[in-house]
């Protein structure tokens, strides 16, 4: 249908709203109740989603894949169904709607456990895996995301290898078993590079990078970070190239080389700007500023003034209690002490909220966490 080749080729050009237009167009044409025409009405649901996940439009996405699911479940279309439910699982997890989002990976594994689609099988047990992950059930995680390792490696495919081994490699992470984690890591790095997603590879030196920086080794560190910032350039990936610019002003600045970790802050801070990332930006301007407090005290209180702004309107409290606590000491060094006693005031007051969400927030993984485990019986993978 020329709407869908249009919709296509709007897509292709990252015109995205442009493509959910001619596909939404096209859905009044295919009514019929032919299976072919539901099938297809069902993939233009899906094209529909995948553009609005361009546009970062999570709530859209979760509706049109949806859409897509009730339409493949109708016509029985089980491998479609697998893995839809599939991608609605990832959806609920960047929202961070865990039990929902295991409910759809869970269904999901089970829908292709009945079908012959190993890929969509490994996709299902890593999307699980990292639900796991986030809600801190690390023994579940490292099963699900082993066994989608294995069906990866029983089919030589070197991309889904490298991707879940870095998965392991958070896993072990956030469990602290750095030498576990270096070694998933290392297991990327060392595959054939031809055969490896640049992105991924990238994320591995990244990793790799911070551990090292942890254990202060730092020259290991740069040479890791400093590939993978090249890889987000060659990629013209601002956001990611803004993350890597300031895990090198990190490592700078652990060397005590101040004036070169400015350059590289400011460097993240543009790039975040160019990448329209509120958080990156936060995340380069405050500590940018933090080292400006000695040298240049003025900028430093005007970047930090404006990261209170920023950080208001996305509602990052943690942000605004760095900001708070870096103006307290700004005014201090230019002895305006009734300001300083101010942000002093608006630290305590916001350290009581934090701790507040905190609770909540370890609250709602408590929960999740015992829902995954009222599943964990009848789930063995």
């Amino acid at each position: 249908m020329a709407l869908i080749i249009k919709g296509r080729s709007q897509y292709k050009l990252k015109k995205y709203e442009a493509s959910i237009e001619q596909y939404s167009e096209a859905l009044n044409y295919l009514t019929e109740s032919d299976y072919k025409i539901q099938k297809e009405r069902a993939e233009t649901f899906t094209k529909i989603a995948e553009s609005y996940k361009r546009l970062k439009d999570r709530t859209l996405i979760g509706t049109a894949y949806k859409s897509a699911l009730d339409i493949y479940t109708e016509i029985q279309d089980r491998k479609s169904m697998a893995r839809t439910l599939n991608a609605l699982a990832e959806v609920e997890r960047n929202l961070k709607n865990y039990k929902v989002a295991l409910d759809y990976s869970l269904k999901s594994i089970k829908a292709q456990q009945s079908i012959d689609d190993p890929i969509g099988l490994a996709k299902a047990l890593s999307g699980a895996g990292i639900i796991y992950r986030l809600i801190g059930v690390y023994d579940k995680s490292l099963s699900f995301m082993y066994q989608s390792h294995l069906v990866y490696k029983q089919l030589n495919h070197t991309k889904g290898l490298a991707k879940t081994s870095n998965q392991m490699g958070l896993i072990y992470t956030r469990l602290h078993e750095y030498e576990q984690a270096k070694s998933f890591y290392n297991l990327t790095i060392n595959l054939p590079e031809n055969q490896v997603e640049t992105k991924t590879l990238a994320s591995a030196l990244r990793e790799l990078a911070v551990i090292n920086i942890d254990s202060e080794e730092y020259e290991s560190a740069k040479q890791k970070i400093l590939r993978a910032h090249s890889i987000y350039q060659e990629q013209g990936d601002k956001l990611y190239e803004s993350i890597t610019a300031r895990i090198i002003a990190n490592i700078y600045h652990a060397q005590g080389d101040d004036e070169a970790a400015i350059i590289f802050y400011k460097r993240s801070l543009t790039l975040a700007v160019k990448a329209k990332d509120k958080l990156y930006q936060l995340k380069a301007k405050i500590p940018l500023a933090e080292l400006l407090i000695n040298k240049d005290t003025q900028q430093a209180i005007e970047l930090l003034k404006s990261s209170l702004v920023i950080s208001t309107s996305i509602n990052s409290t943690s942000h605004m209690l760095y900001a708070y606590q870096e103006l307290k000491k700004a005014e201090k060094a230019q002895h305006n002490y009734k300001a300083a006693l101010f942000y002093a005031e608006k630290e305590l007051a916001l350290s009581k909220v934090i701790e507040k969400q905190k609770n909540d927030e370890s609250l709602t993984l408590v929960k999740a966490k015992l829902y995954s485990h009222k599943k964990r019986e009848n789930w063995q993978p």
